[in-house]
């Protein structure tokens, strides 16, 4: 519960918070939602009401135009939000939805359901059981929205016996609901090009690892459809939410690749990725890499086509951001969310020759030489069984080749250095074909020396 002070203090943050990071808007509506109930929703309002919003929020964000539309009297708590749907919008609309959804029942809502247990953005199933029951206790119904954001956090494999409660607007319970949830097959992300008309350009776009509950729930949003990675969409895309979006800000709407929605459901991380290849074929490497490091810090599974955009961001990468990935990679690793196949497949995946479709100004395509560094500090920090599979993928792929690439000595070198520490036989008949070459050159010479230590 925040006092007078301390709302006046949080909402200044907000005002600056126009790529809504999703540490801060996570925090605030938390914040907002017990200052709320244990106060009554007045001091917010009031708060909200003499609160300045920066330029760049107002224009690019959404939390503290929300924030602003309470203060004005356009959000009134304690009434219904009406429905609302943007099946082709951007995918910030869902967490502008859910934030929208909540200041209606502000002083309502004893706490949020989707609020982070850590850092890795999940929702353990003891924390969603105990806020169940506040709402139990209370006799309040949950809020759509924060069913879906709450359940893409949780770990299938926890214990969800007995929790339930009812879900206003929706037919179905909780339990139901997490029963639909835990026993879906979602389809792993892809990547379709969508056929083009005579107004419109083919369009690269993400298919697959749909959220089950999403329909049962009653949302329709882009995280149910096909989606492309446009940085504005039309007015009528957003038209549901008139609180945020009005006609008088123009026939289109300028989207920004907001922190929050990297992190908003971590079980789905295929159209968040979409995101980063977006900034890549559009030459944003800092944007791309931010918002791939924000995903990969909290995605449950990497999947191929977030692996494939990580190796692509790689491409693209100088040193000192190099060395900002690969602890996120490690982490992941060893928190089981990526496995060593993982990158060799990805490695190897028909995705590559789908990534440049579309529209884009840049390439991208597999480079050895920039993904060697990221191996190497992965092994160097005890991730060796992380990095060996690729590597032995790309050694083996450039040996094979009639003609050396130049990069082959860097990375034969790399991996004879690693060598002596596998603990296991390995098979490396392209190299051991190399060696039987006649010549000196360094990458023979080091095919020799790798050939004597199998």
């Amino acid at each position: 519960m925040l006092d007078d002070d301390a709302l006046t203090e949080l909402l200044a943050e907000v005002a600056e918070n126009w790529l809504e990071h999703a540490d801060l808007t996570e925090r605030a509506l938390a914040q907002l939602v017990a200052t709320a109930h244990a106060r009554g929703p007045e001091p917010v309002v009031a708060a909200c009401r003499e609160a300045t919003l920066s330029s760049l929020a107002f224009l690019f964000g959404y939390s503290g135009r929300l924030l602003q539309r309470l203060g004005d009297g356009t959000i009134r708590p304690g009434t219904t939000p009406r429905p609302a749907r943007s099946p082709r919008g951007p995918l910030v609309f869902l967490a502008a939805q859910h934030f929208h959804d909540v200041l209606h029942r502000l002083g309502e809502l004893p706490c949020l359901l989707s609020t982070p247990s850590n850092s890795r953005y999940e929702v353990t199933a003891q924390d969603l059981r105990d806020r169940v029951e506040q709402y139990n206790h209370d006799n309040v119904v949950l809020e759509p929205t924060d069913v879906a954001i709450a359940l893409a956090r949780l770990r299938r494999t926890d214990d969800h016996t007995g929790i339930d409660a009812p879900i206003r607007g929706c037919e179905l319970r909780l339990a139901q609901v997490i029963e639909i949830w835990s026993s879906a097959r979602i389809e792993p992300a892809g990547l379709s090009l969508s056929p083009g008309t005579a107004r419109d350009e083919a369009v690269l776009q993400v298919v697959g690892d749909v959220p089950a509950p999403h329909a049962a729930l009653g949302l329709d949003t882009a995280w149910n459809h096909p989606h492309h990675y446009e940085a504005s969409h039309q007015l009528h895309d957003v038209a549901d939410l008139p609180a945020l979006w009005s006609p008088a800000e123009g026939s289109t709407v300028d989207t920004r690749p907001h922190d929050i929605i990297m992190r908003l459901l971590p079980q789905h991380p295929g159209r968040p990725a979409g995101v980063v290849l977006r900034l890549l074929r559009w030459s944003d490497t800092d944007g791309a890499l931010d918002a791939l490091i924000s995903c990969a810090t909290v995605a449950q599974r990497f999947g191929e086509l977030l692996t494939v955009v990580t190796l692509a961001t790689c491409s693209r990468l100088d040193p000192s951001q190099v060395k900002r990935l690969a602890p996120v990679l490690l982490d992941a690793w060893r928190e089981d969310r990526l496995s060593a196949s993982d990158l060799a497949m990805g490695w190897r995946s028909p995705m590559w020759e789908q990534l440049n479709l579309g529209s884009g100004r840049k390439t991208l395509e597999r480079k050895p030489a920039k993904v060697l560094p990221l191996l190497s500090l992965i092994a160097e920090a005890g991730g060796l069984a992380l990095a060996w599979p690729l590597l032995i993928e790309i050694a083996e792929n450039l040996a094979a080749q009639e003609k050396i690439p130049a990069t082959t000595s860097a990375v034969l070198e790399t991996l004879l250095a690693l060598l002596p520490e596998i603990p296991h036989p390995v098979e490396l008949p392209n190299i051991r074909a190399l060696s039987q070459r006649k010549g000196k050159s360094k990458a023979i010479t080091l095919a020799r020396a790798i050939g004597d230590l199998l």
